[in-house]
């Protein structure tokens, strides 16, 4: 009769409580759990992604010029472009990839109408159109105009039998215009002879505004001063 006792022996047994290391050794069973264990010095070699590692010892984890292909869209951080061409100004579109303005001409500026950017050609400098008005009559003041330059000049004063007449007076005044028309009042030239007259007042009027060029005074008939006898 053979005896168990030279094959199990108390030592060869390991309770909850006791430590080992095993070393070559397959654990079988299905109800087997190691706890405890420490990553950092009881675990060698790399942990595979399949086991819940990342399969590498790198800490460098994405490579963006080597472990990233495609294009990034705008909702992940990207731009939703491959590639952007140099000198172009980019402009945000939503979810969408960067749209772009080229620069376009040479003196072109970035200008808005209203909904988007682009490139335009740079208004020009001072006013765009002349109204020159030579009798009395209304000015319907364009569609979009609001400011105007006005120059009035009087008429001039009637030559005496010794001196000329003066030249009306110049008033230069830049307007806000209000409401759709203008008022043009233009003065007549003084009359010649004796005695001489006055030029007429010439004027502007919009609104509450009035810009007046007063005439010039009638020539003198005797040398001394204009209208003395």
């Amino acid at each position: 009769m053979t005896t168990l006792s030279g094959i199990i022996t108390p030592s060869n047994v390991e309770t909850a409580s006791s430590t080992a290391t095993l070393t070559n050794k397959t654990i079988s069973g299905s109800s087997n759990t190691l706890t405890n264990i420490p990553l950092s010095t009881a675990v060698t070699g790399t942990l595979p992604v399949a086991n819940g590692g990342t399969g590498t010892t790198s800490t460098t984890f994405v490579n963006l010029a080597t472990n990233v292909t495609g294009t990034l869209p705008v909702a992940n951080g990207g731009t939703g472009a491959a590639s952007l061409t140099a000198n172009n100004v980019l402009l945000g579109n939503g979810t969408s990839a960067l749209q772009v303005v080229a620069p376009g001409s040479s003196g072109n500026v970035l200008t808005s109408n209203g909904t988007t950017w682009t490139s335009a050609a740079a208004p020009a400098g001072g006013f765009s159109n002349i109204a020159v008005f030579t009798s009395s009559g209304t000015w319907n003041i364009p569609a979009g105009i609001t400011k105007c330059k006005v120059i009035v000049t009087g008429g001039g004063g009637g030559s005496g039998t010794a001196l000329t007449g003066a030249a009306g007076g110049t008033a230069i005044k830049v307007l806000t215009l209000t409401g759709s028309t203008a008022t043009i009042t233009i003065g007549t030239g003084g009359s010649g002879g004796f005695p001489s007259t006055n030029g007429g007042n010439s004027d502007f009027v919009n609104g509450v505004t009035t810009v007046s060029g007063t005439g010039g005074q009638g020539g003198s008939n005797s040398g001394n001063s204009p209208n003395s006898a």
